[in-house]
């Protein structure tokens, strides 16, 4: 398996931070999760910081099947409880899946869908 390097920048201050992998990202209190959903492009930060892959710049979005979905109701008009009860998982779920779809360009109008917490 390949160890993916990464380069954090602080949001605020430019501070740069930089882990030779997840793993040793992880054992400095940030999560392997969250920064793997903005490596994908699916969140924009996380803890404060911006996370790229060394070398590879700026990640570009990729959705994961879950996300599809919420994008393809949430693009024909439903609302997040409706989208909740039709794939059976909760409300904030969706919300979260919601926010990573605006975030990566899958909701066509936000202003005609609403928010990502609508």
């Amino acid at each position: 398996m390949n160890t993916i390097k990464l380069i954090g920048t602080h949001t605020k201050t430019g501070a740069i931070v930089r882990f030779s992998s997840i793993t040793e990202a992880e054992m400095q209190g940030f999560s392997s999760d969250c920064i793997g959903h903005c490596l994908r492009g699916r969140a924009q930060t996380h803890a404060g910081y911006r996370w790229e892959e060394e070398g590879k710049g700026k990640p570009v979005p990729s959705a994961s099947p879950q996300m599809e979905v919420v994008a393809k109701y949430r693009n024909a008009g439903l609302k997040n409880r409706q989208i909740a009860t039709l794939m059976g998982i909760q409300e904030k779920t969706v919300r979260c899946y919601a926010g990573r779809c605006i975030n990566a360009g899958m909701i066509e109008s936000q202003a005609i869908k609403g928010a990502w917490n609508d």
